[in-house]
């Protein structure tokens, strides 16, 4: 892959921004599911909603290694599920010891240099109102190929996400660093580095065919069905205004 050549500055704010994208952490909740027990409770919840829900936060990483046990799943303090259905619904908040993030409607109002301005907006919380820097999506204009359950996203689609994640915490107006594509390269085969291509065998024999990476799906248009947008800071600062979450930090 193509060496790219950042300034000093530029790896000074890259290495600052992989710093802040290790240390994000939600609030624990108690009697949180783990592990691979945790994904196969999503999973059977999922299918009893006729909902289908894409595996999220550190497992997401954890899972994409041959070398992982079961154990090391198990040290990940939950089980992170984004669910695609806008319908879904809970019996009650974290459910089934998961964290579930469900998808958000509003019209909020972004800070602007024209002033503020109101947009409709769609985006992914959990039942703390912490909002994740990204939206996950099916293409409308495919038919839908994949069934109800929890669906283990690619390695590309992870990196995508981490990307999405830290572009979202980067104030643009404050930042004397030119963010061009060399930096956005540079990020990105950092965090491909640090995301293996292999499933362990114990995570695919309990989710196979729930897997959307072109090695172990041969259906082309079910591993490119799930998206990603991104969000900016000052649309995130406008949703938890719009949440009445008013003390909101953006560094």
């Amino acid at each position: 892959m193509q060496k790219h050549s950042l300034s000093h500055s530029q790896r000074l704010y890259l290495n600052q921004v992989l710093e802040q994208l290790q240390t994000l952490r939600h609030p624990e909740f108690p009697n949180a599911a783990k592990g691979l027990d945790g994904m196969l409770v999503a999973d059977s919840i999922l299918k009893s909603r006729n909902s289908c829900g894409v595996l999220i936060g550190g497992l997401c990483e954890e899972v994409w290694n041959r070398q992982t046990k079961p154990e090391d799943l198990f040290k990940h303090k939950d089980v992170d599920v984004l669910v695609l259905n806008p319908e879904f619904e809970l019996s009650q908040n974290f459910e089934g010891g998961i964290d579930w993030w469900l998808q958000k409607q509003g019209r909020i109002k972004v800070a602007s240099s024209l002033g503020y301005l109101d947009q409709n907006e769609s985006w992914d919380e959990n039942a703390n109102q912490v909002i994740l820097g990204f939206l996950a999506y099916q293409q409308a204009t495919l038919s839908k190929t994949i069934k109800p359950g929890l669906y283990i996203p690619s390695p590309d689609w992870i990196v995508e996400m981490r990307k999405h994640e830290a572009i979202s915490r980067i104030d643009f107006s404050n930042v004397h660093v030119e963010v061009d594509d060399n930096f956005e390269d540079a990020f990105y085969n950092k965090i491909r580095k640090r995301v293996k291509t292999t499933l362990p065998g114990f995570v695919l024999d309990k989710f196979s065919g729930q897997v959307l990476a072109e090695k172990y799906e041969r259906e082309y248009r079910k591993v490119e069905e799930i998206k990603l947008k991104g969000l900016s800071l000052g649309q995130i600062a406008g949703i938890n205004k719009f949440n009445g979450n008013y003390e909101v930090k953006t560094e």
